[in-house]
């Protein structure tokens, strides 16, 4: 029952689906930002503009300062209309503060030829920026502060305290809003500064985004265009048919580079706990919306690396 229960909680950010903002410029997102985790490397592809002497940017090399990392696209309307007016104020703001580091990469994942590192340059130039600036992601490889910092697109800033974790992410902070948490979090130290939480919470989205209000209530019946069960389940045991079954849906659907990871790792929790009383259905929505059969669907699902029931939510209802 322990491990049911751990499995609940964990899977009620993995089922979460996220609609897509119109005003910032967005790739594929899962769940948005690690508020509340250690900062990862960040692993950019290339670095310019940094000063001399100076070597590549890293989070461990710049444990005990505040860092603001902004992420951006040379044509990302909303980067020029927010995101760099504010970093350009907070850069000028703390400008001397050596506890205060100032990071901008372009995260690419669009747009290729025009969002190139001379690209970069440029449009740091532009705003008179003089701080590190890089450039990540390219055609057919994927930016790894996009995957590790789990970026909903541009325009993204992120803050990181002194002690490496990360304290505030998303589309855009005002220069206020900015000056008041960069303050707070330069004037503590190491050991006031609390420690990461998100091993005893579970992240939800906010409730401006919706969905929030569903949880803790009961299911709704859900009505399939189509329904496949698999063969390949394991019987479950006598004992585990006596408690009450916990059912997993997945949406997804083809042509999505983050369904090919997750379809897979639904199958590794299905294997896992399938035999313990846990079903677990792909449900297969396709973009756009259009007529297919529950057997195509499950035919990519299995290419895909899922072996489990399929349903098919043909309109999105």
């Amino acid at each position: 029952m322990r491990q049911i229960r751990i499995l609940q909680i964990m899977l009620i950010v993995f089922g979460l689906c996220l609609s897509i903002s119109l005003e910032p410029c967005q790739g594929q997102v899962r769940s948005r930002g690690i508020v509340g985790s250690p900062a990862p490397s960040l692993g950019v592809d290339a670095w310019m503009m940094l000063p001399d002497g100076s070597s590549v940017p890293e989070i461990k090399e710049l444990r005990g300062k505040v860092v603001y990392l902004y992420c951006f696209q040379s044509w990302c309307p909303g980067c020029h209309s927010r995101g760099f007016p504010t970093l350009q104020k907070l850069v000028e703001h703390f400008k001397g503060d050596e506890d205060v580091v100032f990071l901008a990469v372009q995260t690419a994942f669009e747009g290729h030829g025009t969002n190139t590192p001379a690209a970069a340059i440029s449009t740091a130039n532009r705003y008179g920026l003089k701080i590190p600036i890089g450039h990540d992601g390219a055609a057919g490889k994927r930016s790894s502060v996009m995957q590790m910092y789990r970026t909903g697109g541009t325009p993204w800033t992120i803050i990181i305290g002194k002690d490496g974790v990360v304290r505030f992410n998303d589309f855009h902070i005002t220069p206020k809003q900015g000056v008041e948490l960069i303050t707070q979090l330069r004037s503590q130290t190491l050991t006031q500064q609390r420690k990461p939480e998100w091993r005893q919470s579970v992240q939800t989205l906010p409730a401006k985004r919706g969905g929030q209000d569903v949880i803790g209530k009961a299911m709704i019946p859900l009505a399939f265009d189509g329904v496949l069960e698999t063969s390949t389940a394991p019987k479950r045991s006598q004992e585990n048919t006596k408690t009450q079954p916990i059912t997993v849906y997945r949406w997804w659907t083809n042509a999505c580079s983050f369904c090919d990871t997750s379809l897979p790792a639904l199958e590794q929790l299905r294997q896992k706990y399938e035999s313990k009383g846990v079903r677990f259905v792909a449900v297969y929505h396709p973009k756009p919306p259009r007529e297919i059969t529950v057997i195509e669907a499950a035919s990519m699902a299995r290419q895909m690396g899922f072996d489990g029931p399929i349903a098919l939510d043909q309109d999105w209802s």
